[in-house]
C-alpha cells in the first residue's frame, strides 16, 4: 500500500472496520513509513484525550468506555475540528454520555477484543506460526517484546508450555506483545495490550471474577486478564483452564 491508500483507511483502521487482510496490509505499511505512523499516532492520543474525558461515572463498563463513545462517531472529524471537539467534551463530559444513552448503540460499532485477537490468531497459524524472535529463552522473549512494542510481558515457561518465540504487530491501531507458545503440541499465544482501545463485552467472567475474561470464537478459546495496567491474554485451540497456565499470576496460583 501508498501513503495516500493508508490515509483513506486510516480512520476505519482505527476504528477496526477493516478485513484481517487489508488491516495487516495497513500495519504493515506503518511499521516502514515515520510519516503515517506519526499521522496514526496524532490520532490516537486525540481519541485517548476523549476516552479520558468522557469517563464512565457509574463503572459500568468491564474495562473501557463503550466502544460507541471513543469510535466511529470521531472517524468524521477532521483534525483541524478534532481538539474544538475535544475541547468541548472535556468541558461537558456527563452531557456527552448522556446524549449516547438516550440514542443508543451505534451499528458500527468496532470489533470486540475477542474478534480481533482470533483473527489474530488464525493469521498467525495460516503464516505457519511465523515469529519474528525465535527463542526458548524466558527473559530474552521479555526484553525483545519491551523493546519492540513498549509493553512489557511477563514470560511463563513450565511443564508443557513450551515457548517457541515473540512477534510484534497492532490491534485496534494499538501496540500488542505477543509470546508463541505450544501447550502439548498444540499452538496458543500470549497477548498483552493496554486495555483503554478495546471492547470487552462479548466476553464473560471466568468464575465470577470480574478482572478475568474468557470467549469463543470458531473454535477458538481466549482468556483475558487484567494486570495492573494491561490486558494479558492467553488465546489457542485449548480449554480455559489450560490457558489460564500461560498468564503468569493465574499460572502461578493453579500450580
Amino acid at each position: 500500500m501508498n501513503c495516500a491508500e493508508v490515509r483513506a483507511l486510516l480512520f476505519a483502521f482505527l476504528d477496526n472496520e477493516l478485513d484481517a487482510a487489508k488491516s495487516i496490509d495497513v500495519q504493515q505499511h506503518l511499521e516502514q513509513c515515520a510519516v503515517c505512523a506519526q499521522d496514526a499516532e496524532i490520532e490516537r492520543l486525540v481519541r485517548r484525550q476523549l476516552a479520558n474525558s468522557l469517563a464512565d461515572p457509574i463503572g459500568a463498563s468491564a474495562f473501557r468506555l463503550p466502544a460507541e463513545i471513543t469510535g466511529p462517531r470521531i472517524r468524521s472529524l477532521r483534525p483541524a475540528w478534532r481538539g474544538v471537539v475535544a475541547a468541548c467534551v472535556i468541558l461537558l463530559p456527563l452531557i456527552g454520555y448522556g446524549i449516547w444513552r438516550a440514542s443508543g448503540p451505534s451499528d458500527d460499532a468496532p470489533k470486540s477484543f475477542l474478534e480481533l485477537v482470533v483473527a489474530d490468531f488464525e493469521h498467525f497459524l495460516s503464516e505457519d506460526r511465523k515469529v519474528k524472535l525465535a527463542s526458548a529463552d524466558t527473559n530474552e522473549v521479555s526484553q525483545w517484546l519491551e523493546s519492540n512494542t513498549g509493553i512489557r510481558l511477563d514470560i511463563v515457561s513450565h511443564g508443557d508450555c513450551r515457548l517457541l518465540g515473540a512477534r510484534s504487530c497492532s490491534l485496534a491501531g494499538s501496540p500488542a506483545a505477543f509470546a508463541a507458545y505450544e501447550m502439548s503440541g498444540v499452538p496458543a499465544s500470549l497477548v498483552a495490550v493496554n486495555p483503554d482501545a478495546f471492547d470487552f463485552r462479548a466476553m464473560r467472567a471466568v468464575d465470577d471474577d470480574a478482572d478475568c475474561l474468557s470467549g469463543e470464537r470458531r473454535g477458538v478459546h481466549v482468556v483475558a486478564c487484567r494486570r495492573g495496567d494491561k490486558i494479558i491474554a492467553a488465546v489457542g485451540r485449548l480449554s480455559v483452564s489450560q490457558l489460564e497456565h500461560l498468564i503468569p499470576e493465574v499460572a502461578h496460583a493453579t500450580d
